[in-house]
């Protein structure tokens, strides 16, 4: 995943039977604090990396059309995500 100005190795996991789905990278977790927004878009096949990352902070001016694009939630969480 590139993620700032850097590609990073990301481990991306799925447990079908819980409907769970998460990713692992100390990169990730750096990045961004409780709250914020992870906005991940997959890359163009030939750009050498799999998916762009981008945090969106609270309070950032995109903040509000991501959160109200997360309209999934979580089960047995706070946690909400989306598609678009």
């Amino acid at each position: 995943m590139w993620i700032g100005s850097e590609v990073v190795s990301v481990n991306m996991m799925t447990w079908p039977d819980k409907h769970d789905f998460r990713l692992r990278s100390e990169a990730l977790r750096s990045a961004g604090r409780v709250g914020d927004i992870l906005r991940i878009e997959r890359a163009a096949p030939d750009a050498g990396f799999a998916y762009y990352v981008q945090i969106v902070p609270a309070g950032a001016p995109q903040y509000d059309y991501y959160s109200g694009l997360s309209v999934n939630r979580s089960p047995n969480s706070t946690r909400r995500w989306g598609y678009y």
